[in-house]
């Protein structure tokens, strides 16, 4: 839009130009009689007015392309600063829930439902049993509970304390992403996310918050279940 909003521009001085030419050669002398100029004196005439237009449209046209650029910098920049505020602001409220819940259920509700709410997605909370098989956490799945988690996947997700499935090198085909749940000793357990639009998943800044929000769950599994995860 811009683009051609500048091209209008310099079409439209292009046009001024020749008019103010014109208006230049054509306009009568001082005393109000025809200017008699000769032919050869009228073109110079009409070149160095010519000259001077192009070169007044210029220095605009490099002031309207300077400001252009800066306030698309303005604009660039405020949209990244409100994504950092709300991100922050995810973070925050989610943080804050955890920390005055101490149940396992509770917690795998709590992060399931401010995880399912940032990124519009179906998510389960995988913990380990007393042998290191991962299990489903106790009680009824919310509205927001993945209940088609690949178990295997996860299971592997555990063992190796990497993540594995949608936007990773490790099965990417699959429909949800499975990120370890890494506490400071061990791999606690497995988040796995099936967003309703996979493109949301594979923006780096998304990934990114998503990663984040996987180590706030990690340190408040490891508050509140200080034996829970791999050996």
């Amino acid at each position: 839009m811009f683009s051609n909003s500048i091209w209008r521009w310099i079409r439209s001085a292009s046009s001024l130009e020749k008019v103010a030419c014109g208006a230049f050669c054509a306009c009568p002398s001082l005393d109000g009689h025809p200017a008699g100029r000769p032919a050869v004196d009228q073109t110079r005439s009409c070149a160095f007015v010519g000259h001077q237009l192009r070169f007044t449209f210029g220095v605009m046209l490099a002031v309207a392309l300077i400001i252009a650029t800066l306030t698309a910098n303005v604009r660039a920049q405020t949209r990244v600063a409100g994504a950092r505020e709300r991100r922050t602001s995810l973070l925050y409220a989610m943080s804050r829930e955890l920390a005055a819940t101490r149940t396992l259920e509770n917690l795998a509700r709590v992060a399931i439902k401010h995880v399912a709410e940032t990124f519009a997605s179906r998510v389960v909370v995988l913990v380990p049993e007393s042998g290191g098989r991962l299990r489903h956490p106790p009680g009824p799945p919310g509205p927001d509970a993945l209940k088609g988690a690949d178990l295997s996947i996860a299971q592997w997700v555990f063992d190796h304390s990497a993540p594995a499935g949608l936007g990773t090198d490790t099965l990417p085909a699959a429909p949800a992403q499975y990120l370890p749940l890494v506490g400071s000793q061990s791999t606690l357990g497995v988040l796995a996310v099936e967003p309703t639009q996979r493109r949301r998943l594979l923006l780096p800044e998304q990934r990114h918050l998503l990663e984040t929000f996987a180590g706030q769950i990690a340190l408040a599994l490891e508050r509140a279940e200080p034996g829970l995860g791999s050996p």
